[in-house]
């Protein structure tokens, strides 16, 4: 069956947060380390804006993760 939009912004958001708290980080140290405010990491963790591809991949890297885990349900 074929995944729904929502469903894998869903998977990305909650697989943020799950990474970041894995590697001890705050929202704060997150947006640091990839440059963008704060508000957007809690965004992006709470589902309400979506990463582009060139996020994902800077999220990954300062989570030291391969990106292809923040799509993984």
């Amino acid at each position: 069956m074929a995944m729904k939009k929502d469903e894998l912004i869903n998977i990305i958001a909650s697989n943020i947060k799950k990474y970041r708290n894995a590697a001890g980080m705050r929202q704060l140290d997150l947006s640091v380390q990839i440059n963008v405010i704060e508000n957007h990491i809690y965004m992006l963790e709470s589902g309400k804006r979506t990463p582009s591809i060139e996020t994902i991949l800077k999220i990954a890297n300062a989570l030291n993760i391969e990106p292809y885990k923040l799509l993984k349900k």
